[in-house]
C-alpha cells in the first residue's frame, strides 16, 4: 500500500506508459494521485489467497481462549495519513488494561532499527512489551488458540483487502477488522467485527465480553459460508485470472 511503499505509486505515470496493464488494489486513486496517469491501463488486483475452504484441524479447535491475539510485525510506515501501524499500538495498550490481548510478531522486542524507531512505538515499547509472546512459528496455530484477533490492514485504502482477514476465516477465529473502507462491497456483514461500529476500545471490551458461544458461533459459520461461497472466487483466483487467456490484452 502507499504507507509502505510510495515511491510505487509515484512510478505511476512512468509504469502505465511503458506496460499495457498495470494491477494497483484501486483503480479510482484512493490513497495515491492519478495525476498524468494512463488509467485506461489501470487494473484492479484482488490479492490472492491460498485456500478457498476453512482449514479444519485449526477451525475445530474448541479450546480457545477469551480475548484477542494479534498477529504482526512491527514496522513504521513511510506515510503517515492514513497508515494503521500506530493504531495497532493504541489498540494493544488500551485492551492490555483488560488483560485482554495476547502479541506476537516479529521486531517487537528490537530497539535500535530504522524499521522501527518511531514515535507509537518507541515512546510505548516497554507497555507494549508486557504483552508480546514472541514470535508464533505457525500463525494458523496461534489463531486458533483464540476467539478474537485484531485484524488491521497496514493502510486505510479502498479495496485494498490482504491476508489477515482470510486467516481468521481458516481458523474460525473471528476478525476485529479495520482498514478497506469499502469491505463490505467485498466480504458480507455477520463474518467478522467491524472496529469501526465502537466508539473506543472500552466498548469494544464490552461488546466482546458479552458475546455467548452462540453467537461467536455464528461468526465462525458465516466466515466459513463466505469461504466456499462464489464471493471468495475473485480473491481465491485472484492470480490465476491475471494469467488466463479470459484476461488476455491482445
Amino acid at each position: 500500500p502507499p504507507c509502505v511503499e510510495p515511491n510505487l505509486y509515484n512510478q505511476l505515470p512512468f509504469l502505465t506508459k511503458v506496460f499495457e496493464c498495470v494491477y494497483v488494489h484501486n483503480t479510482s486513486g484512493d490513497g495515491y494521485s492519478l495525476m498524468n496517469v494512463d488509467q485506461k491501463r489501470l487494473k484492479k488486483f484482488n490479492w490472492a489467497q491460498s485456500y478457498n475452504h476453512v482449514l479444519d484441524l485449526y477451525w475445530d479447535n474448541s479450546d480457545r481462549l477469551n480475548r484477542v491475539v494479534i498477529i504482526n510485525a512491527n514496522k513504521k510506515p513511510k506515510i503517515k495519513s492514513r497508515e494503521l501501524y500506530s493504531e495497532r499500538i493504541k489498540g494493544i495498550l488500551q485492551l492490555m488494561k483488560f488483560d485482554f490481548i495476547d502479541l506476537y510478531g516479529m521486531n517487537w522486542n528490537r530497539i535500535l532499527s530504522l524499521t522501527t524507531f518511531w514515535p507509537p512505538f518507541i515512546l510505548n515499547r516497554s507497555k507494549v512489551l508486557q504483552n508480546y509472546k514472541g514470535k508464533t512459528d505457525s500463525k494458523y496455530e496461534t489463531l486458533s488458540q483464540y476467539d478474537f484477533c485484531l485484524c488491521f490492514e497496514n493502510d486505510v485504502i479502498e479495496s485494498y483487502i490482504t491476508e489477515k482477514i482470510f486467516d481468521c476465516f481458516y481458523c474460525g477465529t473471528i476478525p476485529i477488522y479495520l482498514g478497506a473502507p469499502n469491505i463490505y462491497n467485498f466480504v458480507p456483514k455477520g463474518t467478522f467485527i467491524d472496529a469501526r461500529d465502537f466508539k473506543d476500545y472500552s466498548q469494544m471490551y464490552s461488546y466482546l465480553t458479552n458475546l455467548s458461544s452462540v453467537e461467536k458461533n455464528n461468526f465462525k459459520v458465516k466466515g466459513r459460508e463466505f469461504l466456499e461461497s462464489k464471493d471468495m472466487e475473485i480473491f481465491y483466483d485472484g492470480l490465476i485470472g491475471i494469467f488466463s487467456s479470459e484476461y488476455d490484452l491482445r
